[in-house]
Formats: structure tokens, sequence, C-alpha cells
């Protein structure tokens, strides 16, 4: 049956017989199936695919043209979508793309149509997704990139790969295992992105002067999931390079560097940044630089946002030179590091507020007077930089600690146990209320909690 004389099977039309004869339409999407909407895309250009994934799911396969906009953002990115253009929707089995197709349709686009089984029922009748495999259809990375399309997957299936590898098309390279799949560049630039869009996630990059270096005026790259160790300089991006994300990587023992960003903006999340920059007669090289070069006078490398990474024996923690303000540097371990951070001249800001708090500091205050799990007293980096509300242990174990460690100090003892009798039998407003005494979580602190701390008194990790 063609997708043609398919009526949309939730059209509801109200007929209410009242002096003006009104006609009320309720639209709603149409369900298809996968061969109904293979033809709907081979028949229609102007045909809007939407995979309403994760972007690990979309890299592991998906729809030629799709665009990715997660079920959980959709509402908040309407506007990259023409509401007037007919939208097929899918997901991994037909679950999200119900929720994604409805959200289309109450914000009144005029044509949705959801995809039954969603990509899982598209491979089993044996239809392709957008994916091409090294070593399998190409012997190395470098001819699978100068043979894909734009928006491509190239796979690359763990062992050695000798290359220098230029991206100069936008597509995503995926690595099977970040320990086993291996890419190493004999000295020289391991891996240049030189145009905007691209991903790379899950690869050991190593034995290069650049391990990944993000080319002058190129945005959007999203670099995930990597280790980046022994070369000079770990990940670079410099002159204008925005949008950039850089997350959940290991960034280890490379020689200057090991992110340096460059007159540019990011993202930099969930690392573990360590022991870089201790090469020779490197004086000011850093575990992460944020920095425009000596002499600028143009204020640049604004609004980068540095979060969840532990930066642990480097050099120089943070390098963030004059005329480098406006960055948010928050919820970050810095752990042994030589220095800290150095030149931190110009105006940044260092925690997310109260009680949100900063960044873990190995060698900042033990103080904790109130056991609101912040040091008593500001963490001085220069007189225009400060973090008001200092962690009182790592951030990975402040957020998650063992159940009763109020003050956060890796151990529940008799402190922890004074801090839930100080706030017994408080609630919200109340004036000896402290949110972190009520561990249970029902907004007011009782011999419930008080039952948690004691259970696990004498814990430590």
């Amino acid at each position: 049956m063609s997708w043609k004389n398919v009526l949309p099977s939730s059209i509801l039309v109200l007929l209410l017989l009242s002096l003006n004869q009104t006609i009320v339409v309720l639209a709603s999407y149409t369900n298809v199936d996968a061969s109904q909407a293979k033809e709907m895309i081979d028949s229609n250009p102007n045909l809007v695919i939407l995979d309403v994934r994760t972007w690990d799911e979309y890299i592991s396969g998906h729809i030629k043209n799709a665009t990715l906009i997660s079920v959980y953002e959709l509402e908040g990115r309407l506007s990259e979508l023409d509401s007037q253009k007919p939208t097929l929707v899918y997901c991994r089995s037909g679950g999200r793309s119900v929720m994604a197709s409805q959200i289309l349709v109450d914000h009144g686009f005029i044509e949705v149509y959801n995809m039954v089984g969603g990509i899982l029922a598209w491979i089993a009748v044996g239809y392709p997704i957008v994916q091409i495999e090294v070593p399998k259809d190409y012997a190395i990375i470098q001819a699978a990139i100068n043979a894909a399309n734009e928006g491509d997957i190239i796979f690359v299936s763990s062992g050695t790969y000798y290359e220098n590898v230029v991206v100069n098309k936008t597509v995503a390279l995926v690595g099977e295992n970040n320990n086993t799949t291996i890419i190493s560049g004999g000295g020289k630039t391991v891996v240049s992105l030189k145009v905007n869009n691209t991903r790379i996630k899950g690869f050991t990059v190593q034995n290069g002067s650049y391990g990944i270096q993000m080319y002058p005026w190129t945005n959007g790259h999203i670099v995930s999931n990597n280790i980046i160790l022994n070369n000079e300089y770990g990940i670079a991006g410099h002159y204008d390079c925005v949008n950039v994300k850089i997350c959940d990587n290991v960034i280890t023992s490379n020689n200057v560097t090991g992110i340096e960003m460059l007159f540019s903006h990011s993202i930099i999340s969930n690392n573990m940044i360590s022991d870089n920059g201790k090469g020779e007669f490197q004086e000011y090289s850093a575990g992460i630089q944020i920095c425009t070069g000596v002499n600028s006078k143009v204020i640049y490398c604004v609004n980068n946002t540095v979060f969840g990474n532990t930066i642990e024996n480097n050099r120089i923690g943070i390098w963030a030179t004059q005329y480098s303000e406006g960055n948010f540097f928050f919820h970050n371990n810095f752990i042994g590091n030589t220095r800290q951070v150095y030149g931190a001249v110009s105006n940044n800001t260092w925690d997310d507020g109260y009680p949100s708090g900063g960044n873990y500091w190995s060698d900042g205050t033990n103080l904790d007077a109130n056991g609101d799990a912040l040091a008593d007293t500001a963490y001085i980096i220069d007189a225009n930089n400060r973090d008001r509300y200092p962690l009182m242990s790592p951030y990975w174990y402040w957020s998650n600690p063992i159940s009763g460690d109020l003050n956060r100090d890796m151990i529940v003892d008799m402190k922890d146990v004074s801090i839930a009798a100080r706030a017994f039998g408080s609630y919200p407003n109340y004036p000896r209320w402290n949110p972190i005494a009520d561990l249970n979580g029902d907004y007011k602190v009782d011999m419930r909690d008080i039952y948690l701390v004691i259970k696990n008194f004498g814990k430590t990790i």
C-alpha cells in the first residue's frame, strides 16, 4: 500500500452543532511502517528525516540525511526545523518517536509521520544505514574519509593505524574501543580537523606533534571518550574555533599541554587531564591553556566553560592569560599540580555560587565549621580571581559521597552526627534547616536521617 493512501490515523473531526456550525479539527501524526517510510524518502526530496535518539545511538548508524535532535532537547530546538515541511520521525524501536511526533503536532507542524518500530525495523527490512567500516571497506582511515560523503559515519575496528589523518569532510570518526583503536602519528599531527562539525570518539591518539588539531575558523567539533597521550600538544583549537565540546577524554603525558584553546570558545567537561606539560624547558606548559597569546589587545578566548574535570599532576593546572576573561570554571578537581592556576590576571568566574560550590583544591583549606561541604574561606588565585565556595573533597566524591558523610570529608564520623543533630527537627525555611542533613530527601531532618548517619558510622573510602 502506498504511503500516499495512508490516512492520518488519529485525525479527529468534531462537528459542534452550534449556531455558526463550527468545525474543530484536532490534528495528530500518522503512523507508517519502514517500507512506507522508505518510499516517502525516495519520492519526496522535501521530506525532513528526524532522528530523536542520542548522539551515541546516532553515530552507531542512522538513515542517510537524518537530522539529529534528541527527543529530550526537541522542544527547545524546534526553531531548527520547518513546521511547514513533512517530517518523518524515528528512534530506536518506536517509543521515543511517538513522544517526539506528538511534540511536533502540539507545536503546529502540519504533516508528521512516525516510523513504527524505529531503526530496528528499518534494518530488519534490509534498508541501508550510514556507516563506513575500516578496515572492512577501506584499509586505512584516510581512504575511508576520502571516499565518504558529508554526514557519513566511519567506524574503525580495533588495531593500530600509523597515519596522519586529515578530516576534510563533515564526518564522524568512531573507534571500536578507545584502548585498542590506536592512531599513531610518528611525530606529526595525528588528526587534523579542517572542516566544521566533525566528531571523533573512541580512539587512542598518540605520538604526534598535535594529537588532535582543530584548524582556525572551524567550529562545532565534538571530541569525546578518547585517550590522548604522548604528544607535544594533546588537543588544540586555534583562532576562532567556537562551539567546541571536549568531554570524557583521558589526556595524559603530553609534553607541552593537555588542552590548548587559543582565541577560541569551548566547553571542556569531565576529562581526566594529568601529567601534562612536564617536558624540558616548557616554563608555561599546562594541563589546560586558555589564552590569547602575547601582547594581544583584543579580548578573545571568552565564554569558555570548564567543569567536571580532574586536572592532576601537571606543571600548571590551568593557564589563563591576560585578555582571556569571562570564562567559567567550576566543579573541577585541582590535585597536585605544581601551580594550580597561572596567569589569571583577567576576571573569570571560579565557582557556581552557593550551595552548588566551586572547585576542589588539593592545597586549599580544610575548615568547614557549618558542615555544608564547602570550605569556610575562599581560595585566592589572584587579586581578580577567587573561588568563593571551594569544595571540601573532589567533585567525583562530593557529588556521590558515602551516605551519611554530610561534610564530604570522606569519612562518616562524629562531625557528621553533630551536623545532623544541629539540623534535627528542621525543614525548608526553618532557621536550623540544612539540606545536606536531609539524607532521604523528604524535606525534613528526623530520626530516619540520623539513622542513616549512624548506620554508616566509621565508613571511609
